[in-house]
C-alpha cells in the first residue's frame, strides 16, 4: 500500500492520537479511528539482509475512540524506505500479542488475542487460570491490580517501584516512553485509580473519565 500520511507516521513513530492532533484532523469519535504506527502486542523481527518486519500490534483498548487490531506488515529497508502490506481478515486477522518465529526465510506467528468476535474455542476460568474445552492451559487471567497487590505482597519492592514495573516498563518496552509510563506535563493522561486495596474506582483516557465508581468519582473531585 502507498499511502505517503502512514509513510510520515513511521518515520516519526505516531500514535493515532498523536498522529490527528499533528493535522487537526476530525474527531475518531466520529469519523472511526486513526492510523497508528505506535502500537502494543506488535512483533518486530530482523532479517538478515537488514530489513525490519514489523507485524500488526493493537493502538489503545476498546475504550479509545482510536483502537484498533492491525492485520497489516510494515517493512523497513537499510536505505529508509518503508513499506506497507495490507491484507483482508480472511487472509490475514487482525492480530496482536503474539510470537514471530524466523525459521529460515520465514516467519511464523504464533498466538493472537485479536477481537473477541474473532477467537475461536471459549476458554473456562478456573482457579485462576483459563482453560480451553478439551483442557488445555489457555493463559493466566491475572488482572493489573492483582499483579501490583502480589509484587506488593511477594517482593521487597516500594509501591513506586512496583507501580513502574506496570507502567514505564511496559512503556519502554512499547517503545512510547516518550508520552506513556509517567505523569508529566505533555504525556498522555491515560491514569488508573485504585483504593488502598488496590480495587480499580476510575480510568481516564486521555484525561476523560472512561469509567468510575461512585468512589472513584467522589476521589476525582476530591482531587
Amino acid at each position: 500500500m502507498t499511502n505517503p500520511v502512514w509513510a510520515w507516521a513511521i518515520e516519526h513513530r505516531l500514535s493515532g492520537y498523536g498522529l490527528n492532533k499533528t493535522f487537526n484532523g476530525p474527531r475518531s469519535e466520529d469519523v472511526g479511528p486513526c492510523w497508528s504506527f505506535s502500537r502494543y502486542g506488535r512483533t518486530e523481527t530482523m532479517l538478515s539482509d537488514g530489513r525490519l518486519v514489523r507485524i500488526g500490534g493493537e493502538y489503545e483498548d476498546h475504550y479509545d475512540a482510536d483502537f484498533y487490531i492491525y492485520n497489516d506488515v510494515i517493512v523497513s529497508h537499510p536505505d529508509g524506505r518503508t513499506e506497507i502490506f495490507g491484507y483482508s481478515d480472511n487472509v490475514f486477522p487482525p492480530t496482536d500479542f503474539h510470537t514471530a518465529n524466523l525459521v529460515d526465510d520465514r516467519i511464523f506467528i504464533v498466538g493472537s488475542l485479536s477481537y473477541p468476535s474473532m477467537r475461536g474455542q471459549k476458554a473456562q476460568v478456573l482457579c485462576g487460570a483459563a482453560y480451553l474445552a478439551d483442557g488445555t492451559l489457555a493463559g493466566s487471567v491475572l488482572t493489573m491490580q492483582k499483579a501490583l497487590a502480589n509484587i506488593q505482597n511477594m517482593a521487597e519492592v516500594s509501591l513506586s517501584e512496583a507501580v513502574g514495573m506496570l507502567t514505564l516498563n511496559p512503556a519502554r518496552a512499547a517503545r512510547v516512553e516518550i508520552r506513556k509510563g509517567r505523569l508529566l506535563a505533555g504525556y498522555d493522561a491515560d491514569l488508573l485509580l485504585f483504593d488502598r486495596s488496590f480495587n480499580l474506582q476510575a480510568t481516564l483516557c486521555h484525561g476523560q473519565i472512561a469509567y468510575a465508581t461512585e468512589a472513584g468519582r467522589e476521589l476525582l473531585r476530591e482531587s
